[in-house]
Parts: C-alpha cells; structure tokens; sequence
C-alpha cells in the first residue's frame, strides 16, 4: 500500500488539496517513504 491519508470531517476538499499539494512540493524525494507523520492541516 503506498499511503494512507486520514482527514478531519468538515475540511473542505479545496483546502485539504492546497495542503497536500504543499506537502508534495517541498519533500525531499523518499523523504516521506516508511514514514508515519501528524500534519495538523
């Protein structure tokens, strides 16, 4: 399985987007490989 993605209910979808989107574009490449990380987005 190569992720899972746990959200809070009542999170706009636009917003969870923007978030990730960010997380993606400044990780290191394999930075996030076998890794369990809390992001309060």
């Amino acid at each position: 399985m190569p992720g899972l993605i746990l959200l809070r209910r009542g999170v706009g979808v636009g917003r969870i987007l923007e978030d990730l989107e960010l997380l993606l574009a400044t990780a290191w490449p394999g930075e996030l490989e076998n890794a369990i990380l809390y992001l309060p987005l």
